[in-house]
């Protein structure tokens, strides 16, 4: 039997909700810091960045379990020529052997706002993300 997975609800599974209430912590607020961990700066760059490093290869190690890549968005599937060099601008300030990764992941910023504002809203819909009708994380 095949089973389909719901994507407009999020199971918090028990295990998770142990360790929150072990070190007092709201749930809402873990998911919320892996949310604002996430960078495409740390998913791109060799370095190791405390708690950038762990959240965005998090990502990266859910995608190959998959067995996908990053290429195959549709996201960019239309716009990909014009959004090119913000991709190219990103991947050159991760390998950058210079500079603080602080500063580099603030530069990378403004080449993820002009992504976000050209991408198409395949995967993304809104910027709030409902875990119940009282209770939001925060895209931005």
């Amino acid at each position: 039997m095949k089973t389909s997975t719901n994507h407009h609800v999020v199971h918090m599974p028990l295990e998770f909700l142990i360790a929150c209430t072990i070190y007092k912590l709201d749930p809402r607020e873990v998911l919320q810091i892996f949310i604002n961990h996430s960078t495409a700066y740390d998913s791109i760059t060799d370095g190791y960045s405390e708690g950038f490093s762990e959240a965005s290869k998090t990502i990266s190690l859910y995608v190959v379990s998959l067995r996908r890549t990053a290429n195959g968005s549709h996201a960019y599937h239309t716009c990909l020529e014009s959004t090119a060099p913000n991709f190219k601008s990103i991947y050159d300030l991760a390998n950058r052997q210079t500079g603080y990764t602080k500063a580099k992941r603030k530069k990378s910023l403004s080449y993820i706002n002009e992504l976000y504002a050209t991408m198409e809203r395949v995967y993304t819909t809104s910027d709030t993300f409902y875990l119940d009708e009282n209770t939001t994380l925060q895209f931005h």
